[in-house]
C-alpha cells in the first residue's frame, strides 16, 4: 500500500457564477429557463419560478440560486501548514546576483536583478494554487488576473536565480515557466519540473522560448517527448493573434477565450500521442498537451510580457480544464452544499453543482469534470437532451455518470433521451418509500479501503432489476440491487441516491466510491498503465488488475506515478515492462557432454540456464532430434527459471543409436526468444572389440600380441584382455602390468602375452577381450588357443654318425611334437651341391623307419645327413616362425674317396667341404 500521496491534487472547476456575466456575449449562456414562462435568470439572481409538482410529493416553485461551479479546495490543516512553511523557507532565501546588462530572448537589454520571491505564505495562505516561475521578471498584474480567475493564489519565483525544490512545486496545482533571460540551471529545472509531473502533484505550462528556437530555453526531462507534446526549431519574431478556433475547455472555459496576440511564437509541431486546440492566423498550433493533461505547451505565451488579449484567462482554463478535475452534481432539484463539501473532502476535488431544471450543460462544459451525478426530483429543463448530452460525455470517455433516484420513468419526473436507452444498466417501473441497505456489498463501490459503506437509508428506492450484461453490487432489504453498472463502469445506477437530500447513512462514501472506482481494467479511455494520468484504471486489463490487486488506489483514485512505476516492474504488464526490452534471456546447455566430448545414454540430466536477467523470464522449452531427421520432438516445458542448474531429463533409452541435436528455447514475456543447441551422440552399445591375431583355434608360443579392433567413437573406451585354460580356473591379464587399458585400437595390437615368462604352461586356454564405454555398454570376444613353448624332437638313430653305408640304406629315428606340423630328411656331400631332399612326413615318428635312403650311384665319400621337424605352435606376434628342431648325422658312402680332403665328393677340395662341420658346430640347418 502507497505511503507517500502526492501532497496537493489538481483543482479542477470552472468560474464561480461571476464569470458568467451577460455582458460577455461570446461566452456560452450556461443558464435558462424551466420552461418557456419563466424568463432567464442571471447566475446569483433569485425569482419565484413556476409552481410545479415535485417526484417526492411536494408543490414548490423552482427558484434558481445560479450555478456553484468551482468551489474552494477543501481545508486540510496539516497540508496547508507544511505548504506555509516551505514557502516560507523558499521566499526567505537570500540571493545575491550581480547586476548587469542581458539580452533577452524577446532582443531586449535588460538590467537583471533580483528583488525576492513572491510566494504566499502568510496564517491564512492555503495549499495549492499557481506558480509563475519564468526566466524574467515578475508580472504581478498578470498573476492577480490569474488569480482571480482560479479562485487560488498566484505566487511568483524568479526562475534565473534559483531551482525550486520538488516539494515546493508541490504545494502548488499548475506551475506555469517560460525563459527570456537564461534559467539559473536549465537542466535542473527541466528534471524537477518532469519529477513534480511524475509525482502526480500537478500540471506544468510551458510558455514561449521553453523549445530551442533562441538563445535561452529549457532543459532537462521535461523537454523530452515523454512530457513535452511538442517539437520547434524555429520562432517567429512578429505579431501572430489567435485565429479564434478553438473548442476545447483550454479556450471555451469557462472563462471562454476570445482573442490573444503574441509578438514572438515558436513554431511548434505536434509530437504522436499528443493533442492540440486552437491556431494561430497562419495556422501553428497554439495550445497542446500530453494526454493526461500534466503537461502543456503554449506557444506565444510570455505572460502578458510580450501579448496581449486574455493570456490569464488561457493560463487560466489550462490549469482547471482537466478530466483528473471535479465533479459535477447536477440534479433536477436544489443545490445540497453540505453533500457537495463532504463528495469534495472525501475525494479532495472540487464537487460543483449544476441546476438541470434550468438550463443543460454543453459537452465542453461536462469534458471539465470526470464523474457527473444526476437525479430528478423537479422536471429536467429538457430532459432528452440532458439524455443525449451524458450519452455523447461517456462516448467521448471524458468520464462516469452515475444516474440516481427517478432517472428513470418510475415517477413523474424523469431523465430521458440516449443514457437511459443506451446507457442505464437497470430497469424500473415503480418505486418504494423507503429503503435500508443490507451491508452485503463486496465490490469497491461499497467496500473501497479508502471509504468503506456499511450503512444508508433512502425515503424514496427505485425498484431496479439489471438489463443486459450489467452488473450489481449490493441489496436493499427487500432484495432489490443497490447499485448497478455497465461492465465498463462508464454509468451506474444508485436507487434512492438523491445526493443525501432524502436519505441518510453513507450516501456521500457510496457516491465518491462510484467516482473513484476503475472505469474497469482494460477500458482504451482509462489511459496508459505505463503512464500516470488522473482517471483510475488502464487500459490493458492484465495490468490494471495486477497492479490495483497490490494497491486499489490505482483503480479507486487515480493512476498516479507510483501506479505507472509499478506497471513498469508488473510482469502482467506487458506494454509497460517490454516498452524498452531489447534485451533476449539466456540459454545454454552444458550437460550431456557436446559430440567429441562424451555420449549420451539411458536416461540423461541436462543441465544448463534458462532465465532473462530483466525478470521478464517467460519459459522454456527443450526439443531434440536426430541428424537427418527434420521434426522436433519434445522433451519438456519449463515456466522457472533455471541457473546453471537441471532443466530436464531426457531419456534416451528406445532412440537408435547415433547422433542427435538438443534444442533449448528461452522467451521472455516481451517476445524475445535465446536458442541453445548441443550436438550429441546417443550411444546403445559398444562399437567394436575383436581380436585379428591370434585367430580363433591358433597355436601360439612365446611373446603372443594380440592384434585387432577395440573402438568407440565418442564415448570413451576401456577394455581388457585375458585368458584362462580351458580345463577351468580364474581369467587372468595377459599382462599383469597392464589388467585394464584405456583407450582404443584399430587394426593394431592392444595387448601382449608373455607366455613364457610369466610360465604359462602348454595347453589349450581361453583368450578374451571385453571392452566397455563411458555408458556401460559393452562387448566381449573370447577365442580358443593352444600354448605350445615345447620345440619338437628331432632324432637320427640310425645309421649313426660316421657309419660307413652303402646301397639303400635305413634311416631311423624320431620326429615328433605335440602340435606336429612336418618333417624333412637332407643329405649333402659327394656331387651334390647343396642340401639334397630325400624323404618328409607329417605324422609323428618316433623310434622308427623314417625313410630308405637309396645310395646307390652316389660318389663313394663321406655324407651329411640332416633331419628337420617343425611345430603348429607361431612365435612372436604374428611373426611367421615356428618351433624347428634340426638334427645332423654323417656317414660314409663306399669305400674310397678320390682325392683327400673332398669331402663333399665334388671333385674339388675347397670350404664347401666343411660346411657340414659348421652347421653341426652352429646348429643351423
Amino acid at each position: 500500500m502507497r505511503t507517500n500521496k502526492p501532497l496537493c491534487m489538481l483543482l479542477v472547476g470552472l468560474l464561480c457564477a461571476a464569470a458568467f456575466a451577460a455582458e460577455d456575449a461570446q461566452r456560452p449562456d450556461l443558464t435558462a429557463s424551466a420552461d418557456q414562462t419563466v424568463a432567464p435568470q442571471t447566475p446569483g439572481e433569485t425569482s419565484p419560478g413556476k409552481m410545479q409538482m415535485t417526484n417526492t410529493g411536494e408543490t414548490s416553485p423552482n427558484i434558481f440560486t445560479g450555478h456553484v461551479l468551482t468551489v474552494e479546495r477543501p481545508a486540510d490543516p496539516k497540508r496547508d501548514a507544511e505548504a506555509r512553511e516551505i514557502r516560507r523557507a523558499a521566499a526567505a532565501v537570500s540571493v545575491t546576483v550581480p547586476k548587469g546588462t542581458w539580452v533577452t530572448n524577446g532582443g531586449q537589454e535588460q538590467v537583471v536583478e533580483f528583488t525576492g520571491h513572491v510566494l504566499s505564505g502568510g496564517r491564512g495562505a492555503r495549499a495549492g494554487g499557481v506558480l509563475y516561475l519564468p526566466a524574467q521578471a515578475d508580472e504581478p498584474d498578470f498573476r492577480a488576473a490569474v488569480a482571480a480567475c482560479t479562485g487560488m493564489p498566484c505566487d511568483y519565483f524568479d526562475a534565473r536565480v534559483d531551482t525550486p525544490s520538488l516539494a515546493l512545486l508541490c504545494t502548488y496545482d499548475c506551475v506555469f515557466t517560460w525563459p527570456d533571460l537564461s534559467y539559473a540551471d536549465a537542466v535542473a529545472l527541466g528534471d524537477v519540473l518532469a519529477d513534480y509531473v511524475d509525482a502526480g502533484c500537478g500540471k506544468v505550462i510551458l510558455g514561449q522560448w521553453c523549445l530551442p528556437t533562441q538563445t535561452n530555453w529549457l532543459e532537462g526531462r521535461i523537454m523530452e517527448a515523454d512530457y513535452c507534446p511538442v517539437t520547434a526549431t524555429d520562432d517567429t519574431r512578429e505579431s501572430r493573434s489567435y485565429a479564434g478556433d478553438g473548442a476545447d475547455c483550454v479556450h471555451v472555459g469557462a472563462p471562454f477565450v476570445s482573442s490573444y496576440e503574441t509578438g514572438f511564437r515558436d513554431d511548434c509541431s505536434l509530437r504522436s500521442g499528443a493533442q492540440s486546440d486552437g491556431t494561430y492566423v497562419d495556422d501553428y498550433l497554439s495550445v497542446a498537451w500530453r494526454p493526461d493533461r500534466r503537461v502543456y505547451y503554449s506557444a506565444g505565451n510570455t505572460g502578458t510580457t510580450y501579448g496581449m488579449g486574455e493570456w490569464s484567462d488561457l493560463v487560466c482554463n489550462m490549469c482547471l480544464c482537466a478530466r483528473d478535475g471535479a465533479v459535477l452534481y447536477a440534479p433536477a432539484n436544489p443545490d445540497n452544499p453540505e453533500f457537495r463539501l463532504g463528495l469534495s473532502q472525501e475525494l479532495n476535488k472540487a464537487c460543483d453543482y449544476y441546476d438541470a431544471r434550468f438550463g443543460t450543460p454543453s459537452l465542453a462544459l461536462l469534458s471539465n469534470y470526470d464523474c457527473i451525478l444526476t437525479w430528478a426530483n423537479y422536471g429536467y429543463y429538457d430532459n432528452v437532451a440532458m439524455g443525449d448530452v451524458l450519452a455523447d460525455y461517456v462516448d467521448a470517455g471524458y468520464g462516469k455518470v452515475i444516474l440516481g433516484q427517478w432517472c428513470l420513468p418510475t415517477a413523474g419526473n424523469f431523465l430521458a433521451g440516449r443514457i437511459m436507452d443506451e446507457y442505464s444498466p437497470a430497469t424500473a417501473t415503480s418505486y418504494t418509500f423507503g429503503g435500508t441497505y443490507s451491508g452485503d456489498g463486496v465490490d469497491c463501490v461499497h467496500n473501497s479501503v479508502y471509504a468503506p459503506v456499511s450503512a444508508y437509508d433512502a425515503d424514496f428506492r427505485d425498484d431496479c432489476t439489471l438489463v443486459g450484461d450489467a452488473v450489481s453490487d449490493g441489496t436493499f432489504t427487500d432484495g432489490y440491487l443497490a447499485v448497478a453498472w455497465l461492465p465498463e463502469r462508464p454509468v451506474y445506477y444508485s436507487p434512492g441516491n438523491t445526493g443525501a437530500s432524502y436519505s441518510t447513512g453513507d450516501w456521500v462514501e457510496l457516491t465518491a466510491n462510484m467516482c473513484r472506482c476503475f472505469f474497469g481494467c482494460g477500458d482504451p479511455l482509462s489511459g496508459d498503465c505505463c503512464e500516470a494520468h488522473g482517471t483510475p484504471g488502464c487500459s490493458d486489463s492484465e495490468c490494471c488488475q495486477s497492479v490495483c490487486a497490490y494497491d486499489p488506489f490505482c483503480c479507486e483514485v487515480a493512476w498516479d506515478g507510483w501506479c505507472a512505476d509499478q506497471a513498469m516492474e508488473d510482469l502482467n504488464c506487458l506494454d509497460c515492462v517490454c516498452a524498452d526490452e531489447t534485451t533476449a534471456p539466456v540459454a545454454e546447455i552444458t550437460e550431456p557432454p557436446e559430440l567429441g566430448a562424451g555420449c549420451t545414454c539411458d536416461v540423461v540430466a541436462v543441465v544448463g540456464s534458462a532465465y532473462d536477467p530483466d525478470g521478464t523470464f517467460e519459459g522454456y522449452a527443450l526439443e531434440y532430434r536426430k541428424i537427418g531427421v527434420p521434426t522436433w520432438t519434445l522433451i519438456a516445458i519449463g515456466t522457472t527459471e533455471v541457473v546453471n542448474g537441471w532443466l530436464a531429463d531426457w531419456d534416451t533409452t528406445a532412440l537408435t543409436e547415433g547422433y542427435y541435436v538438443l534444442r533449448l528455447t528461452v522467451t521472455n514475456i516481451c517476445g524475445l526468444a535465446a536458442t541453445a543447441v548441443r550436438p550429441v551422440y546417443v550411444d546403445q552399445n559398444y562399437s567394436t572389440a575383436d581380436i585379428d591375431y591370434p585367430p580363433d583355434g591358433h597355436i601360439v608360443a612365446g611373446n603372443v600380441c594380440i592384434d585387432g579392433t577395440v573402438y568407440e567413437s565418442w564415448c570413451g573406451s576401456t577394455y581388457t584382455v585375458e585368458y584362462k585354460p580351458v580345463s577351468g580356473g580364474a581369467w587372468q591379464p595377459v599382462d599383469p602390468d597392464n589388467p585394464v587399458y584405456p583407450g582404443t585400437a584399430i587394426n593394431e595390437p592392444y595387448a601382449q602375452w608373455k607366455t613364457i615368462s610369466l610360465g604359462v604352461p602348454d595347453g589349450d586356454y581361453f583368450l578374451r577381450v571385453e571392452a566397455w564405454n563411458n555408458c556401460d555398454h559393452s562387448k566381449t570376444l573370447t577365442i580358443q588357443v593352444t600354448v605350445d613353448n615345447t620345440a619338437p624332437v628331432a632324432e637320427i638313430t640310425s645309421p649313426e654318425n660316421c657309419d660307413q653305408v652303402d646301397g639303400m640304406v635305413p634311416i631311423v629315428g624320431t620326429a615328433y611334437d605335440e602340435n606336429l606340423n612336418a618333417w624333412k630328411l637332407w643329405y649333402t656331400g659327394g656331387d651334390a651341391n647343396g642340401w639334397v631332399f630325400i624323404d618328409g612326413g607329417s605324422t609323428n615318428e618316433i623310434d622308427s623307419l623314417l625313410t630308405i635312403w637309396n645310395t646307390n650311384g652316389l660318389t663313394p665319400c663321406p655324407y651329411t645327413l640332416k633331419l628337420w621337424v617343425g611345430d603348429e605352435a607361431e612365435l612372436h606376434c604374428n611373426s611367421g616362425d615356428y618351433h624347428n628342431t634340426y638334427y645332423y648325422t654323417s656317414v660314409v658312402v663306399g669305400w674310397f674317396c678320390p682325392i683327400v680332403g673332398d669331402i663333399n665328393g665334388d671333385g674339388v677340395v675347397d670350404f664347401f667341404d666343411i660346411d657340414p662341420f659348421v652347421e653341426l658346430i652352429t646348429g643351423g640347418g
